[in-house]
């Protein structure tokens, strides 16, 4: 399915939305996120029916985005007819009465007649079972959307207010037929478990600017330990939750076919030159938190890294003028980086404006660019909780932006010539004052390094449009065409990630393409497979430490016989694997991307748990065995290089095994070992392992060691690392890193 956006003029205007937001289903940290692509005043910010009733007849003029706790209900003032698209997200139904559990152990504004719920001695199993509070903990989410007018459930007593803190004491079959009629009027849809997906299906649909950095807003859930009766009675008693939302995940699985929209950016630089935003004003960019509506209004960043970009076609230089209402603290400032395009830039303070904002200008000096991304890093993040104990308000924060505005060149060589920058550019209620802005900018690409030793930089531009040249060509269909071998054993390489097949796997796997080592991992996997004539029907795979990569299931597409293995839930949990959602426990969560059909997948695929240490006897021959950066995090250099040997056992006569891993490009001598998160390799030890290899009758095809020189090769990333570039990145805080790619052969080298 193909959704096109209609083309919108320079006064850019979001669609309108509605969106019934259900208590405790992570609706709030999606909701900052999709506000920020409206104005401020679009927005419908009263939350429930009795504020919503409150407000006087104009209110809901002009408003685009209408979100709240108002159940399906909302659709009668608020629907197709004038214009609006409805949304919608559903929960596990047992994790959603779980954290409301705890919102109403936490949250600062239950209502006074619920807190005897925060008594130390009320638990869980309590507020199961508590008349009051039946209707939230049985099938509340098909009550909230089963009151669409029209059939379904009456809520009026007198009026028309759902209550979010009550829900309905019986809920029915033909509720739930009116809930999933609701859902499939909506025009996406989505899940708390899988909100990358969702968010990419709202991207698809409106033109949104992807963001996965969502943050947690109103979260209070902590570990507690639940018998299993009582999970089982909170099961019963939500049926026809899960029916729902087993509803809704087959709808979200039809949207995974849709294709990205053209992002539609309201941040352009207008044609003479000069663009100005505001907080409160829509914006595409990451890593922010909602506006506040202060005097100034501003939005705080709450990533160490969190960008603003802005569409500039033709740009060729200028000046960035920013404000900044505050830092959380002061001595974040010293800690305070701009990069603009990836480059460190040195930003100036020039002046404080009327409302109390820091004013900080730098010169621009690229050249020929279609879009300007500003990244404010800090590396030290603080909450309002952390220097305040009466505060509950632990979300990370750093700068408070208050505005941004550049000028292109063009703007004083064309229209302005001879006119000097005056304070009324940067604060329209300052006085008429000349300011002279002595702008720096620092250059860290001359002398550099292959490898350095203390500094993170960007050592070369790499443009919006050398980008867009770059991964917009018409890609031919790699999957059917005979190619010749264009991987052999090598490190990750720059020039890889400039190949047309490189685009092609991306979309292959339903990635934007990106210059990361972690993607260019599963395109080399891919590629060598393909060029090798692996990836076709009547072969066989296993795969270790899948995680939730998605290899095995678009190997099982192209008709590959798969086992998948992982790690045993408990003890990936001892190392952290499941808190960073990089864990895999079953054959569902390897096809979330819909790569492959639900039948063909679940004809083709298996999954198993396997401790890569030691490696079943029973587990069978293939013809392909793969892992991705996971033999470096078995303990040890010796462990890992053990399971690349005794994997490549498991190979038929004529088989192949493909790997990646970490590799040391500082030194051949020191490096990490016998550390239980990971280990770094040498050249030293890869040799060692070939030759191990041989001695066993298995060949590795030759290894290309260049580590390059071009220019997103000399940029190592420090914690915390960014999305790209991400070619290199320094290691337990000495060693520089990439990714290898090694290719091992049962038998003789074609």
């Amino acid at each position: 399915m193909i959704i096109e956006l209609s083309k919108k003029n320079e006064s850019w205007q979001a669609r309108k939305i509605v969106f019934p937001h259900i208590m405790k289903t992570g609706g709030s940290s999606l909701i900052v996120w999709i506000q920020r692509h409206y104005h401020f005043n679009e927005i419908l910010l009263s939350s429930t029916w009795p504020d919503f009733l409150r407000q006087p007849a104009n209110y809901v003029e002009k408003k685009s985005f209408v979100r709240g706790h108002f159940g399906s209900r909302i659709l009668d003032l608020f629907n197709e007819a004038q214009g609006f698209s409805s949304i919608a997200m559903v929960r596990d139904p047992v994790a959603r009465v779980l954290s409301h559990f705890w919102h109403l152990k936490k949250a600062p504004d239950v209502p006074s007649d619920l807190l005897f719920v925060r008594d130390e001695g009320f638990r869980f199993e309590d507020f199961v079972d508590h008349s009051r509070f039946y209707g939230l903990v049985s099938n509340y989410q098909v009550a909230n959307y089963s009151g669409v007018s029209g059939g379904g459930r009456n809520i009026s007593h007198g009026n028309i207010a759902f209550n979010e803190y009550s829900g309905f004491h019986s809920v029915t079959d033909s509720d739930l037929d009116h809930a999933k009629a609701f859902i499939d009027r909506c025009a996406v849809v989505g899940v708390t478990e899988n909100m990358p997906a969702f968010i990419d299906a709202l991207c698809a649909f409106f033109g949104f600017y992807r963001d996965y950095s969502l943050p947690r807003h109103r979260a209070y859930q902590e570990e507690m330990d639940v018998s299993p009766a009582v999970l089982s009675r909170v099961r019963e008693l939500n049926v026809l939750d899960k029916a729902l939302y087993d509803h809704v995940k087959a709808r979200c699985d039809a949207q995974l076919d849709w294709q990205f929209a053209r992002e539609d950016n309201p941040n352009k630089m207008k044609s003479d030159g000069v663009f100005y935003w505001r907080a409160g004003m829509p914006f595409f960019g990451s890593g922010w938190d909602d506006v506040m509506d202060l005097d100034p209004p501003h939005i705080w960043s709450i990533l160490p890294a969190s960008c603003f970009v802005i569409n500039a076609e033709g740009f060729c230089g200028g000046t960035l003028i920013f404000s900044i209402f505050r830092f959380c603290v002061e001595i974040q400032e010293r800690y305070f980086e701009v990069f603009i395009n990836g480059r460190v830039v040195a930003p100036v303070r020039v002046n404080t404006n009327a409302d109390g904002a820091t004013i900080f200008a730098v010169a621009i000096p690229f050249v020929d660019l279609e879009r300007l991304v500003l990244t404010f890093k800090l590396n030290l993040m603080v909450s309002f909780s952390d220097i305040d104990q009466g505060s509950n308000d632990s979300l990370p924060r750093g700068i408070a932006l208050v505005d941004i505005r550049v000028f292109a060149n063009k703007f004083f060589e064309e229209d302005h010539q001879g006119r000097e920058i005056c304070a009324s550019d940067f604060d329209t209620g300052a006085t008429q004052e000349a300011i002279e802005i002595d702008v720096q900018y620092e250059d860290r690409q001359e002398g550099i390094p292959v490898v350095p030793e203390k500094e993170n930089f960007f050592a070369g531009v790499l443009s919006g449009a050398e980008k867009s040249k770059i991964f917009s060509r018409s890609v031919p269909d790699y999957s059917w065409t005979k190619t010749p071998k264009v991987f052999s054993s090598t490190l990750c390489r720059e020039q890889h990630f400039r190949l047309p097949l490189y685009e092609y796997w991306c979309r292959a796997l339903k990635e934007s393409p990106r210059f990361h080592r972690k993607q260019w991992e599963f395109v080399f996997i891919c590629q060598v497979l393909h060029e090798r004539g692996f990836l076709r029907s009547g072969m066989s795979a296993i795969g270790f430490g899948v995680g939730k990569e998605p290899l095995a299931s678009y190997f099982s597409s192209r008709g590959v016989r798969v086992l998948a293995t992982d790690l045993e839930l408990s003890k990936a949990a001892e190392l952290g694997w499941t808190s960073t959602n990089q864990h895999a426990d079953s054959l569902g969560q390897l096809n979330e991307r819909a790569l492959c059909s639900p039948q063909d997948f679940y004809n083709l695929a298996s999954f198993r748990n396997v401790d890569m240490n030691h490696i079943p006897e029973d587990i069978g021959e293939y013809d392909i065995c793969w892992s991705s950066c996971a033999f470096e995090h078995l303990g040890s250099i010796r462990k890992g290089l053990d399971f690349v040997r005794n994997s490549a056992r498991l190979l038929l006569p004529g088989g192949i095994a493909v790997h990646t891993t970490e590799y040391n490009l500082s030194s051949n001598s020191e490096t990490l070992d016998n550390d239980p998160s990971f280990v770094i390799f040498r050249r030293c030890d890869i040799e060692m392992l070939v030759e191990e290899l041989a001695s066993e009758g298995y060949q590795v095809e030759p290894i290309d060691f260049a580590s390059g020189s071009d220019d997103l090769e000399r940029y190592v990333d420090l914690p915390p690392y960014v999305s790209e570039p991400h070619l290199r990145l320094k290691l337990a805080e000495k060693y520089v890193a990439t990714s290898l790619g090694i290719i091992i052969r049962n038998g003789n080298i074609e």
